[in-house]
C-alpha cells in the first residue's frame, strides 16, 4: 500500500495536530504494514512531526516530503494507490491546492480529510475533487476504515455527515442536460462566455442561449442567483 498525503492546515492547536497526526499515523501502521508514505503540506512542522513518526515505527516510510506552494511542482504520484487530500475550508490555499490537483495528470480514489467540518466545503469536494471526506474530529479508526473502503474502490462519508447529502439535489435541477450542467459549473467558476466557448469549441452565442434556458429551468433570473443556487446545491451540477 502506498499512501499519498496532502496535508495542508494552519497554526490553530498545534500540539493537538501533532498528536493526531502521531496517533492516527500510529494506529495505521499497525494495520497497514509497510506503508510509504508522501506528505504534502504547507507546515514546516507538520512535515517535521511525520518524519519523526516515520523513523519511529519501520511500518512507516516516508518516500516523500513536500512544502507546498503554488511554486511548488506537483508530485508524479506514480507509486500511490490512494490520495488524501488534508485541508482548511475557506483558506485561500485550500482552493489553491484544490486548483492544482485538476491540473494534475494522475486520477487517484481521493479522501477529503478536513481540518474541521464544514457543510459546503464537504458538498463541494465530493462532488469535484474525492470520493471520501473525513474531518479530524473523527477517530483514527474510522481513518483507517475510509482508507479501506477507498482502496477497495468505494465511497467513505461518515454517517453523522450523510443526512446533509440526501435530497441534495432539486427536481427541477434534474432537468438540466449534461452540456447545461457542464456550462453552469463553468459559469458559477467565473468563466466569461468567450472562455466557455473556446473551451466547449462553441459559439459565444451558443453559450448565451444555454445561460438563459439554465436560469430559466431552475427558475433564476440573474448570474449571482445561480452561484448561490450552486453553493446550496453543488450535487446538482455533477455530471
Amino acid at each position: 500500500m502506498h499512501l499519498y498525503v496532502f496535508w495542508h492546515t494552519h497554526p490553530h492547536n498545534r500540539l493537538l495536530m501533532f498528536e493526531v497526526s502521531t496517533k492516527w499515523g500510529l494506529s495505521l501502521s499497525r494495520q497497514m504494514p509497510s506503508c510509504a508514505l508522501s506528505l504534502i503540506t504547507t507546515m514546516r512542522w507538520l512535515a517535521d512531526a511525520v518524519v519523526a513518526m516515520s523513523q519511529s515505527d519501520s511500518s512507516w516510510q516516508l518516500v516523500e516530503e513536500t512544502i507546498w506552494s503554488q511554486q511548488t511542482e506537483w508530485p508524479r504520484e506514480t507509486k500511490a494507490d490512494v490520495r488524501i487530500l488534508a485541508l482548511t475550508p475557506q483558506a485561500a490555499l485550500s482552493d489553491q491546492c484544490l486548483a492544482a490537483v485538476e491540473q494534475s495528470k494522475r486520477s487517484l480514489p481521493t479522501l477529503a480529510l478536513m481540518t474541521h467540518h464544514d457543510e459546503l466545503w464537504m458538498k463541494r469536494v465530493l462532488r469535484d475533487h474525492a470520493v471520501g471526506y473525513l474531518t479530524l474530529e473523527q477517530s483514527q479508526d474510522e481513518f483507517r476504515q475510509a482508507v479501506t473502503h477507498l482502496r477497495a474502490g468505494d465511497s467513505y462519508v461518515p454517517q453523522r455527515y450523510i443526512k446533509a447529502l440526501m435530497g441534495e439535489s432539486p427536481a427541477v435541477a434534474q432537468r438540466l442536460s449534461e452540456r447545461e450542467k457542464a456550462i453552469a459549473k463553468l459559469l458559477v467558476s467565473g468563466a466569461s462566455h468567450r472562455e466557455i466557448a473556446k473551451q466547449l469549441h462553441i459559439s459565444d452565442k451558443t453559450v448565451s442561449t444555454h445561460k438563459n434556458n439554465i436560469l430559466e429551468r431552475l427558475e433564476l433570473k440573474h448570474l449571482p442567483d445561480l452561484v448561490r443556487f450552486h453553493d446550496k446545491h453543488p450535487f446538482a451540477f455533477k455530471t
